[in-house]
């Protein structure tokens, strides 16, 4: 076991001095002016505390941010909308992408006010003029807080305080000299959904990159699996383009959503090892109906999903913390935040303090759960990408119970397809067999049924080496006792034994399938494959002689 750290304020190398003391005509330069001018010149300086940093100590390094208008020429642009000539420019091909980048900057310099972050929220889907894309911007932030549960009159009139507020942000800032670690944090209004986080992040050494959630053929997020696939292509793209960037470290990278962003996360780290850690902000990997659509998705493999895991919720009827369980091979911390809402892991848990109610009546101090969840974000990112030395707070109710914290080791990770091949030309089937029992002792399922498909079909269509069919047997057998409830591992079996003329056994392996083909939860188990398999099934029962 390492050492434990609390998640105090880390030390920043900015100077203290008194400033009382008055400079005289002809003497040395006052106190007070030695004091600002080290300030300025210390490198981890950073700026005043903005006002939506409430309860966050800023990091060595002052913040830049930029904002980019990128296009992806291997799709489409949107279709056409009732309400503007174009949501995407056709003369410009490709999808449009507004991505925001929050990074450590090389100095200090001069803030600008939350404003900006709503201007670029209204060109989110092309480049307009100042005015019209801060109307726009206004009217989707209100349009957007009030969908969460806020009322829209009362957000509109509280509203110039959020927008006077200074950020901690300075516009296109040189960067800080070195690379760092990223974090895609892609949300469905950003950017000032996700400001305040980001720039405590960027403040503390990490690169912040956030786009928002628009359809596949048009600009309305379609919640369902084209969604899903199409937010994980936009994923992928805006991975891309951060990973040009000079100061990112394309290596170290960590998605990072609330609600089905993180879901969009996971099912990005299962197709991309690069990625080295997934944060749930709330939602999403709890919830069923958003687990469903991901587990769709033609990478999923939740043996694929290895990584860390950070998960903070809060009490929701629609959400379940048992579903994390599924998650085994992750190394996870879970943390319970019994006085927030999902939302309010967002800014909204800082803009609370300017917009009162800003999503709803809040269920406890939501600026100070919004701090606690900041802080735990970096502690995690910190140790589990960036190499640092940090540490979440110990397991247990944290101070006031705010937050209760748990853990959960992963278990050793399950072999990979191509480990189970060489365990197949080496030793056969038995060989398999004897790794999956002795894992079976830790792991309910240590091969997965999507893996023993591949394997079969590898065994079928590739391999060479089973000339008498025994291996292919030996598996079959072992898929039915690690899936018993499966109506395809009986089928195969009933096939197998009826081509080799075991009837007895073929007869009893096809009732099985039967008796199970309407109950198979298999997701990959179509309504055209069950027909299949029970029209096959029916006929080596026809065939089979009639009892006695």
């Amino acid at each position: 076991m390492g050492r434990r750290h609390t998640l105090a304020p880390p030390a920043t190398t900015a100077v203290a001095f008194p400033l009382r003391s008055r400079s005289r005509r002809g003497q040395c330069p006052s106190v007070r002016t030695l004091a600002l001018l080290m300030l300025v010149l210390t490198p981890g300086f950073a700026a005043a505390t903005p006002t939506l940093w409430r309860g966050l100590e800023p990091g060595r390094h002052p913040v830049g941010y930029r904002s980019t208008l990128e296009r992806d020429a291997s799709r489409s642009t949107l279709e056409r909308d009732a309400s503007r000539s174009t949501l995407d420019d056709p003369r410009e091909p490709g999808r449009a992408m507004r991505i925001g980048v929050w990074y450590p900057a090389r100095a200090a310099g001069r803030t600008f006010a939350f404003d900006r972050y709503l201007t670029d929220l209204g060109r989110r889907l092309g480049d307009r003029p100042e005015s019209e894309a801060r109307r726009a911007g206004i009217e989707e932030f209100i349009a957007q807080a009030a969908g969460h549960g806020g009322q829209a009159d009362s957000i509109r009139a509280a509203l110039p305080r959020l927008l006077a507020a200074a950020s901690a942000a300075v516009a296109d800032a040189p960067a800080a000299a070195g690379r760092f670690p990223l974090v895609l944090f892609p949300d469905y209004r950003p950017p000032p959904t996700v400001a305040v986080l980001a720039e405590y992040l960027a403040s503390h050494g990490f690169v912040v990159a956030t786009i928002d959630m628009k359809g596949t053929f048009d600009a309305d997020y379609d919640l369902g699996l084209t969604g899903m696939e199409t937010q994980v292509q936009d994923l992928r793209f805006a991975l891309g383009v951060a990973r040009g960037l000079p100061f990112v470290d394309g290596a170290r990278v960590a998605v990072m959503g609330v609600g089905i962003s993180a879901n969009a996360g996971l099912a990005l780290q299962m197709r991309d090892p690069t990625v080295r850690a997934v944060v749930s902000l709330d939602g999403g990997l709890l919830s069923r109906f958003e687990d469903g659509i991901t587990r769709r998705t033609p990478y999923w493999d939740l043996w694929a999903a290895n990584v860390p895991l950070l998960a903070v919720h809060a009490p929701h009827p629609a959400l379940d913390p048992a579903m994390l369980d599924a998650y085994r091979y992750a190394d996870q911390v879970r943390v319970l935040f019994p006085r927030m809402s999902e939302f309010h892991f967002l800014a909204y848990g800082a803009i609370e303090g300017l917009i009162p109610s800003v999503i709803g009546r809040p269920p406890g101090d939501v600026n100070a759960g919004f701090a606690a969840a900041c802080r735990m974000v970096r502690a995690f990112l910190a140790s589990r990408v960036a190499g640092r030395d940090e540490a979440l707070p110990p397991d247990g109710a944290g101070p006031d119970s705010l937050y209760v914290v748990s853990r959960r080791a992963a278990l050793p990770a399950p072999p990979t397809l191509r480990e189970l091949k060489r365990m197949l030309v080496a030793g056969g089937a038995d060989s398999l067999t004897r790794r999956w029992r002795a894992l079976r002792r830790l792991d309910p399922e240590p091969v997965s049924l999507p893996r023993f498909t591949q394997v079969l079909t590898w065994i079928a269509n590739v391999w060479d080496g089973d000339r008498d069919g025994r291996v292919r047997r030996g598996v079959l057998d072992l898929r039915l006792e690690a899936f018993p409830r499966s109506a395809r591992a009986h089928a195969a079996i009933a096939q197998a034994a009826h081509a080799a003329g075991e009837r007895e056994r073929a007869v009893e392996r096809a009732r099985e399938a039967l008796a199970l083909i309407d109950a198979d939860p298999d997701p990959d188990f179509d309504p055209a494959a069950r027909e299949s398999v029970r029209a096959r099934m029916r006929q080596i029962l026809d065939q089979a002689p009639a009892a006695p």
